[in-house]
């Protein structure tokens, strides 16, 4: 039997919010990261599919997002709190993955951590200067449910069917006290995205794994000619910047290839 939970526990800097989905006998454990302006529900569709495949998942809402309460200004805010989450989980080894944002995150714990055993990034953050700026002031600014919903139509080709009054509470943790306006201006003020992940990526020696959808129309997927050549590159039709919701069944099948 598969079990759901969610859970806020002391982290530096705050509380952090995080979701687990746990098979009853789990045989590996990942650690899966949103990106930005994301929560932990952004990965409420592959949850329960690793599970049943024998999978504990441990999905954070990074400080700044969803119901965490920790901030953070800039991305190197975000890892002090994400670093401390990777030491708590038990069992050893794990694998690491991580979309857009999470992605840069990722690569950037899993240089640092020998429990990483592989690591996977889905249209990572942190490949090149392209990006689009625009919707990430958008996501920052976002104050009703409608906003959101037409946002979400941009990532996804297949956007998750939220109803709209559940969609207006997600809005109202998007903006609060403007946590996110600073932390989008720290990524993409400059008119380019901010962070470099390539030479974390040439560090490591560990299986990587590099997913983007040929249809992303927010980090251009070409930018994976950037990484080092030791990184397996899969490139997933009929998906946009959310590959995970347009190709969920995809994704799971490569997250869970052996390392």
């Amino acid at each position: 039997m598969n079990t759901d939970s969610f859970r806020m526990i002391d982290a530096p800097g705050g509380r952090l919010a995080y979701r687990e989905w746990r098979p009853a006998q789990p045989r590996a454990t990942l650690l899966l990261l949103h990106g930005f302006s994301g929560d932990s529900l952004t990965f409420s569709a592959l949850g329960p599919k690793l599970a049943v495949r024998g999978w504990r998942v441990m999905a954070p809402d990074m400080p700044a997002h969803g119901f965490s309460e920790c901030e953070a200004d800039t991305p190197d805010d975000l890892l002090p709190s994400l670093r401390w989450l990777l030491e708590q989980v038990p069992d050893g080894m794990l694998a690491l993955a991580g979309h857009s944002l999470g992605g840069a995150m990722a690569a950037q714990l899993a240089v640092g951590s020998p429990r990483v055993a592989s690591l996977t990034l889905l249209a990572p953050a942190g490949l090149g200067p392209e990006v689009d700026v625009a919707l990430i002031r958008a996501t920052a600014a976002i104050e009703s449910g409608a906003q959101l919903r037409a946002l979400l139509e941009r990532v996804a080709l297949t956007p998750p069917p939220v109803p709209l009054a559940q969609l207006d509470e997600l809005a109202k943790l998007l903006g609060p006290r403007g946590r996110l306006k600073r932390l989008a201006e720290a990524l993409v003020g400059g008119g380019t995205q901010s962070l470099n992940i390539v030479p974390d990526l040439a560090r490591l020696t560990i299986p990587v794994r590099l997913l983007f959808g040929l249809d992303d129309g927010v980090i251009p997927w070409t930018q994976v000619r950037a990484a080092p050549p030791r990184v397996a590159i899969h490139l997933l039709p009929r998906a946009g910047h959310a590959l995970h919701w347009d190709q969920p069944d995809l994704v799971v099948d490569l997250l869970t290839l052996p390392a």
